[in-house]
């Protein structure tokens, strides 16, 4: 998908406070949330906002990783360190 169909995507599902929120969260910009760069803080914004995409919107992993261009099994792991991590969180 390219930038427009992101951002259209985003918009009918209503994740773009979701990216503007997490981007703020973790102090880096939606944009680079979106984007192919990998330092550590982008990639753990952009693990959450699939994990909160996922658990929210029902959305498969394959549609998530079409979302941002990544394949789905890079989604998979992502959501699934989410889900340890939120369990870790609360001490289960």
């Amino acid at each position: 998908m390219n930038g427009p169909d992101i951002a259209g995507r985003m918009a009918k599902l209503g994740a773009l406070p979701t990216l503007e929120r997490i981007a703020g969260e973790y102090g880096v910009t939606p944009q680079s949330i979106l984007s192919r760069r990998r330092t550590a803080s982008i990639a753990r914004a952009r693990s959450r906002f699939w994990f909160v995409l996922y658990s929210t919107c029902g959305l498969s992993y394959p549609e998530l990783g079409a979302m941002l261009d990544r394949d789905h099994t890079t989604v998979l792991s992502a959501v699934h360190k989410e889900e340890r991590l939120a369990r870790e969180r609360l001490g289960l």
